[in-house]
């Protein structure tokens, strides 16, 4: 049980963000740099992201191949049922050691994660980005981890706090997250969305201080999901023309 969990666009004019260092993970589930960027590309927006499993070096399916291999040159269908009721059993118990070494790092990093952003903003960035890939394409029982949503809202939140709203790569990083899981989200904990949403409103409308990119970004972030988490035609056509002048 996880303890503690209640649990780019690249746009014109502005660097994307990048990770240029890894998180102080364990060799076995090391985090390599990663991009936390959706580049635009022909008007629209493609988000950039990495393959988890290959960050961090390791597949559920290599977990149980190395334990029960199947003959070379032999068809499965021909095996004894003891056999592939091994492997069946092996994959089982791979996948069960996969999720939890991969949670059990997630939480520990969840627990620093104020002081990581203290340490870092690109390690921060990156976390956030990674976790919420995580949940993005872990599946358990063909649905999101369900251990995953508060720890991802709470770092949704982090970036929508006044002192995060003040930098970019956050703000940017907050609306990619949002682009890519923000409707699983919202069906999972619907209240949780509504109160992120108020936040995001009263940065865009009280919050002094904000550059026009971050005021840009929060408005059609608030438009997307008021479109049921759909971009329509105008509105593309307007933030995107908007980005690129």
């Amino acid at each position: 049980m996880l303890c503690g969990f209640s649990l780019g666009w690249a746009r014109k004019g502005s660097a994307p963000v990048t990770c240029s260092e890894p998180l102080p993970l364990s060799p076995v589930l090391s985090l390599a740099p990663c991009s936390g960027s959706i580049q635009k590309s022909s008007g629209t927006a493609q988000a950039t992201s990495y393959s988890f499993a290959a960050s961090l070096g390791i597949t559920e399916g290599s977990l149980c191949g190395t334990a029960f291999p199947c003959p070379s040159g032999i068809p499965v269908s021909s095996l004894h049922p003891v056999f592939v009721g091994l492997q069946a059993e092996s994959k089982q118990v791979g996948q069960s050691i996969f999720r939890r070494s991969l949670l059990n790092r997630l939480q520990q990093e969840y627990k620093d994660r104020e002081e990581l952003r203290t340490r870092s903003l690109q390690a921060w960035i990156c976390y956030v980005t990674f976790i919420c890939n995580i949940f993005d394409y872990l599946r358990v029982n063909n649905m999101p981890m369900m251990a995953l949503v508060n720890p991802v809202y709470d770092c949704l939140f982090r970036l929508a706090q006044p002192d995060s709203l003040q930098k970019e790569e956050e703000v940017d990083c907050l609306v990619l997250q949002l682009h890519r899981i923000g409707e699983q989200l919202e069906k999972m904990n619907s209240q949780r969305m509504d109160e992120l949403f108020s936040l995001l409103r009263d940065g865009f409308l009280l919050q002094e201080g904000l550059s026009s990119l971050s005021q840009l970004l929060l408005l059609e972030i608030i438009e997307f999901r008021a479109a049921e988490w759909k971009m329509t035609d105008a509105a593309q056509k307007y933030y995107y023309s908007e980005v690129t002048d």
